[in-house]
């Protein structure tokens, strides 16, 4: 196969190679670093002697780097490109690339990082210190954490402990916290999940305000979206959801009934002196504004409150059915369970106490096993 002649530009000369045009292709690579080298820098890092690198890398077209020996660079590639012969044929490329490589390696923009090492060593220390301050800050924070956990878990014994991942646990404790709260009315409170996420959703109608059940759900929410940067930043410093679990997303969702609608359009009608200029949202907004709840007197039978109050369960005694009424705030144990069957204590599952009849027995058990459950929830 016979070979063509093709002309090649390097700076102002035109030299003529005589090879294939994928080799032509490769020359011009080959020479091309004297031509980009204000573009290139090596930088040259670690341990004198040690672990030394050299590393090349492009500068950025803005800023081009400025040579050492402008003058000697120039001079040497002027001489370099005058000395080619002619034609350049595939013979010349190995001692072609050997005097690029050289000119190239004498005269590219260098950058020195070594360190000598007494340098690294000393870089080391500072990097051990800051390793261990590190450590010791972040060993306070979590015992910190801790003892706010532990003083949680004092002060809420009625309440699961789980951590901030532990959603379901959660969720049962926004249930105990809103039938603490609110006794007698109903909320929906479900967790599900989602990719990379769960989340937790209240609902209920009329009842407590927006504002009031938002105040006891959102402690369960582990963090926040910030739009700003478009990421979920969590509260890795909240003791609550670190003690009681949380949820990525919780959120809360207030129905009103037609009642309570029509009973707020009736609030604001005696106010205004003209009814018929009142919109919808307005209605809407008052009515949302309201709260609907009303406490339940829970009592005996004959009217009034008669029995024991503990911190998480309460005997009452209904004088009017002559029984005895113990209610928990959360489900107790197999064990208390077992005892409360033994004893012939049936379970109320609309007003969700436990009922027996009277009885110095009864009584004796009932008080019992509201003992023994105060001494389960805080374990």
């Amino acid at each position: 196969m016979s070979l063509r002649t093709y002309p090649v530009r390097i700076n102002e000369k035109t030299v003529n190679v005589k090879a294939k045009k994928d080799e032509v292709k490769a020359f011009w690579r080959m020479v091309s670093p004297l031509a980009d080298i204000r573009r290139h820098t090596v930088e040259w890092s670690g341990v004198i002697g040690e672990t030394e690198r050299r590393a090349g890398y492009f500068v950025p077209l803005s800023e081009p780097a400025t040579l050492a020996d402008e003058a000697g660079f120039e001079a040497e590639k002027e001489a370099f490109i005058n000395a080619l012969p002619d034609p350049i044929t595939r013979d010349d490329f190995r001692a072609i690339e050997r005097q690029v490589t050289d000119i190239y390696n004498r005269h590219v923009p260098t950058v020195d990082k070594r360190k000598t090492k007494d340098e690294q060593a000393a870089e080391n220390r500072k990097v051990a210190a800051l390793r261990e301050t590190r450590e010791a800050e972040q060993s306070a924070r979590q015992q910190k954490l801790n003892e706010q956990r532990q003083e949680l878990y004092r002060q809420y014994p009625h309440l699961k402990a789980g951590n901030s991942g532990d959603y379901a646990i959660a969720a049962k404790n926004i249930r105990t916290e809103l039938a603490r709260a609110f006794p007698g009315h109903t909320f929906s409170v479900r967790s599900s999940t989602f990719s990379m996420g769960d989340s937790i959703r209240v609902a209920w109608t009329d009842g407590p305000t927006y504002d009031e059940v938002t105040a006891i759900a959102s402690k369960y929410q582990r963090g926040n979206f910030d739009g700003m940067t478009d990421m979920y930043e969590e509260h890795r410093d909240d003791p609550w959801t670190k003690a009681f679990g949380g949820s990525k997303y919780v959120q809360t969702t207030r129905n009103l009934s037609d009642g309570a609608f029509d009973t707020a359009k009736k609030e604001l009608e005696a106010r205004t002196s003209d009814p018929g200029a009142l919109k919808d949202p307005d209605i809407r907004a008052h009515a949302h504004s309201k709260s609907y709840y009303t406490p339940p007197e829970k009592t005996g039978g004959n009217g009034k409150a008669k029995g024991e109050k503990y911190e998480s369960a309460e005997i009452l005694v209904n004088e009017e059915k002559g029984g005895i009424e113990v209610y928990f705030d959360d489900k107790p144990s197999e064990g208390i369970l077992d005892i409360l069957r033994e004893n012939k204590f049936r379970y109320h599952r609309k007003r969700k106490f436990w009922y027996a009849k009277q009885a110095p027995q009864t009584w004796a058990a009932a008080q019992d096993l509201a003992q023994r459950y105060q001494v389960e929830i805080r374990q």
